[in-house]
């Protein structure tokens, strides 16, 4: 018997005191009462908790299909309409109007053992990598539906906002779109046309401006679409004297590089006066002063790209696990020369020393002379596997010659050259080398792909298999490079001739990692590795894109070394980090200042101003804030996007502004239309809401996704193919009968009963 209600059995506890009342008197009248009452309130208060017994239990196999629908703005598409024949949808949403969180959505809604239809431009600035890996731990594939869009082009400008005079200032305008086809957009500078350059980032043109003041820079396209507001783009700039900015430290190659947009001064230590300077740019770490806090706290700025902590900063001391703290390097060589009969005898010993060794023999040699600690491990593949043992630093000198060797003492140099190269294999060995740290892995081969079509087998021993064709060995070998953990990068180096290069570049990317081709690109891996990579490379990427400094930046092609063991504080905003999970760029407001602090790649930061300089000069400026605030009584306007708040400030009172802190005063406005405004002198631009601003599918997104979970990518015609992959599970379906009635029947005899009996007895 199955009880729905089991907590309604507490009306039985009336019976309690009936039967306390029973068992205390020695009246037979009383007791007879007592207990029949008793009896008759259990047995209601069983009826109350509705009793039932199961009859029959029945089982069945059910389709089922989790639909994920997003219908924020940037789906300009008409819902779609999922009908499969005998399979069960459920319809969810992702994103409604204006917000685009789809990975949050996406693990919110996971369910295991279950297939996913999803309707979505995965138009949101999250890494997706760890979505898939989540998918996959419980089973569930995620299929897309790549319907057909309607026409809708958006335009914006990325560049800076604030200038000096005569320097070169570098916009880019990016042009979004659900079709094909990029349109030209029209862009004009101070209400004149200027011409622009088409590259991979968008189009890009150079400006210099020679009067102080507000400039206008406005992109459009003509486009008759859904949306009007975000055809047109503003970008309002601003030319200044160049601020004062303070370096403490050494002058070293940073300064060199940013003298022309500030007005350096240099200091080995923090001077008492430091009203005159916008920012200060520390490149040590000192005690912090008084002075140094009140500077902050009234409104001006800080860069730091010293070492360690200051309490000023954004950062505190952070224990990292070892492991973290000394990646390894795992260098694979491809020592294959094609498919050669290996019955045969088909091998070589040193008559046919490939590129591949020649280039992995040179990066551990150059290792083991510029950074001796880096923990290298090696192996050479073709057919089979040749390894050298676990990781261990070059320092180590028996194990730094058993790898340099020679050609017939062991070593690199004198494994044979023969047979075909299985990449898979090499993948896997290069993982398994690793083991659970991070690190990098090169894989310095020609790519190309087995004759056999060789694969690991369930023993994990090579496989022939001649039904394998090269696009789906291909697609294995991506899928294992997929899931190659977050904190290991796969580096690619192309060699030989004929290349298999676009192999080679999808395996990197997969991998997290570089694609380099040739001997010259291999020696600037190598001049990355000796920078640190032995110890600390690792590459950079935006995990806060809705910061001044990191929006629009998208990926980020640098790497840093010699990140600290600092973390967040509480209160901290990370906006790069490494792939290792370390903060890079962390920002923080320290009273009405500003302060960023760089916790990797050196005082100078070399890798950054070399390979993406517009990250420091972004959080220069920023550190800056608005040059004109030094002065009494002036207002300060942020841009914005419509729909949001502009926020105005200054240090008077003014008519309109709140009073927020000593000398801060604050006032909010809220634009009717998009364009350039004004408000107190200060120009100011307001665009569009972000949402409407990338357009499209992200398609490499969406394949990788459905990739790795065994999804596949879906339009509208090939939908009904669907249907024979939809994961079922069991639906059990319980019939049972109910007990109430017979309980309350029970309950009525018992109480007809007891009428019975009193009138027998006289006793009524």
């Amino acid at each position: 018997m199955i009880l729905q209600n089991p907590i309604l059995l507490a009306l039985g506890l009336v019976a309690l005191p009936l039967l306390y009342r029973a068992y205390s008197t020695e009246d037979f009248r009383t007791r007879f009462l007592a207990i029949s009452y008793a009896a008759i309130f259990v047995v209601l208060a069983v009826a109350a908790a509705s009793p039932q017994i199961q009859q029959e239990t029945s089982q069945m196999e059910e389709s089922r299909l989790i639909f994920l629908e997003d219908s924020s703005r940037s789906m300009v598409l008409d819902r779609p309409n999922i009908s499969l024949e005998d399979v069960t949808v459920e319809e969810r949403t992702l994103a409604t109007g204006n917000s685009s969180s789809i990975k949050q959505g996406m693990m919110a809604m996971l369910e295991p053992n279950t297939t996913y239809l999803v309707s979505s431009d995965l138009q949101d600035d999250s890494n997706f990598r760890d979505v898939a890996e989540a998918y996959s731990q419980v089973n569930s594939d995620i299929n897309f539906l790549k319907a057909s869009m309607k026409r809708e082009r958006s335009v914006s400008i990325t560049g800076p906002s604030t200038a000096v005079p005569n320097a070169v200032n570098s916009y880019t305008v990016k042009v979004h779109s659900t079709i094909e086809g990029e349109e030209r957009p029209e862009v004009f500078v101070d209400g004149e046309e200027v011409d622009t350059e088409e590259t991979e980032e968008g189009f890009v043109f150079e400006k210099e401006f020679s009067e102080t003041g507000y400039h206008r820079i406005r992109a459009g396209l003509e486009s008759e679409d859904q949306y009007s507001e975000n055809n047109q783009f503003f970008r309002s700039v601003k030319v200044i004297e160049r601020p004062e900015v303070l370096v403490v430290g050494d002058q070293g190659s940073l300064g060199e590089k940013i003298q022309e947009y500030f007005d350096l001064e240099y200091s080995d230590t923090v001077p008492q006066d430091l009203s005159k300077y916008y920012s200060i740019i520390l490149k040590k770490n000192i005690d912090s002063s008084a002075e140094l806090k009140n500077y902050l706290t009234d409104g001006n700025g800080l860069v730091y790209t010293g070492d360690g902590t200051m309490d000023v900063l954004p950062l505190e001391k952070r224990e990292y696990d070892i492991a973290t703290s000394n990646p390894k390097i795992i260098i694979g060589i491809d020592n294959s020369q094609g498919f050669t009969d290996q019955t045969s005898g088909g091998c070589t010993v040193g008559d046919s020393i490939k590129e591949s060794k020649q280039l992995g023999t040179s990066l551990v040699t150059n290792l083991a002379e510029q950074r001796p600690e880096s923990i290298v491990g090696a192996f050479a593949y073709n057919n089979t596997v040749w390894e050298f043992g676990d990781p261990q630093p070059l320092s180590n000198e028996a194990y730094r010659n058993k790898l340099l060797g020679t050609e017939t003492q062991g070593g690199l140099a004198s494994i044979p050259v023969c047979g075909t190269a299985y990449q898979i294999q090499a993948l896997q060995a290069s993982m398994r080398i690793i083991g659970n740290s991070p690190g990098n892995i090169i894989l310095i081969t020609d790519g190309k792909i087995p004759k056999d079509s060789g694969i690991l087998g369930p023993s994990g021993t090579a496989e022939v298999s001649s039904s394998v064709s090269k696009e789906e060995y291909e697609q294995r070998a991506l899928e294992v490079a997929s899931n190659i953990p977050d904190n290991v990068s796969l580096h690619t180096v192309a060699v030989g001739e004929s290349p298999n290069r676009d192999f080679l570049e999808k395996l990197a990317e997969e991998g997290n990692g570089v694609y380099y081709e040739g001997t010259e690109e291999f020696y600037a891996l190598e001049n990355r590795f000796q920078g640190g990579g032995g110890s600390d490379m690792k590459g950079i990427s935006v995990v806060d894109p809705n910061h001044f400094i990191t929006e629009g930046l998208g990926s980020l092609s640098s790497t840093a070394t010699d990140f600290e063991d600092v973390g967040p504080r509480p209160s901290a905003r990370t906006l790069i980090e490494s792939t290792h999970n370390r903060p890079f760029l962390t920002t923080w407001r320290y009273g009405l200042g500003r302060v960023a602090a760089f916790s990797g790649g050196g005082p100078d930061l070399e890798n950054l101003m070399s390979q993406e300089p517009v990250v420091l000069s972004r959080t220069l400026n920023w550190a800056v804030g608005n040059p004109e605030r030094k002065e009494d009584g002036s207002v300060t306007v942020s841009d914005g996007r419509m729909g949001e708040e502009v926020v105005l400030t200054t240090s008077v009172d003014r008519e309109g502004f709140v009073r927020v802190a000593e000398s801060r005063y604050r006032a909010t406005t809220r634009p009717e239309e998009t364009g350039f405004h004004e408000y107190f002198g200060n120009q100011f631009d307001y665009n569009y809401r972000p949402e409407i601003g990338k357009l499209g599918y992200r398609e490499e997104v969406m394949e990788r996704l459905a990739r790795v979970t065994g999804g596949q990518v879906l339009n509208e015609s090939s939908i009904d193919g669907l249907e024979g992959n939809v994961k079922t599970r069991t639906v059990e379906t319980v019939k049972s009968r109910t007990l109430t009635s017979y309980f309350l029947l029970l309950a009525l005899i018992l109480f007809l009963i007891q009428v019975g009996y009193r009138k027998s007895k006289g006793w009524m």
